[in-house]
């Protein structure tokens, strides 16, 4: 049974969507973070790995001390902690949302190359031409 062009392409955009959804895993994270700066420090004692898992796992967290605004990222995996300050946030930041759009640029080019708008065909001119409304 042949499916319709609307199903078919629903079916892409779900398969693009948990794609996309897969790509903003831990490591890009780590990868970003890196790049902006944050520093990756080993949790060496029992009292550091006791902290590193008392982080919420997966989530940038605002701690203060000293006067001084940290940024924490733990790794659990690596037993890491990336560390880093207002500046290497405000750069992660901007990173994350370079590497959102082209993401996103690249999801809707591949979603436009997976149509074939030949098969709108058999609407003939109906959508190219507006609704004549109130006349």
């Amino acid at each position: 049974m042949k499916r319709s062009p609307i199903r078919s392409g629903a079916l892409r955009l779900a398969a693009l969507l948990a794609l996309a959804a897969g790509c903003a895993s831990s490591p890009q994270i780590e990868t970003l973070l890196v790049s902006a700066g944050f520093r990756a420090v080993p949790a060496s004692t029992p009292k550091q790995e006791s902290q590193l898992r008392n982080l919420p796992s997966g989530m940038i967290s605002l701690v203060p001390r000293n006067g001084t605004n940290f940024y924490l990222f733990p790794d659990l995996k690596k037993n890491v902690l990336y560390v880093g300050q207002q500046a290497q946030y405000q750069e992660y930041q901007t990173l994350r949302s370079k590497s959102q759009k082209q993401q996103e640029a690249a999801g809707e080019a591949a979603l436009m190359s997976t149509y074939n708008f030949d098969d709108y065909g058999i609407w003939g001119d109906a959508g190219a031409v507006a609704p004549e409304h109130g006349r």
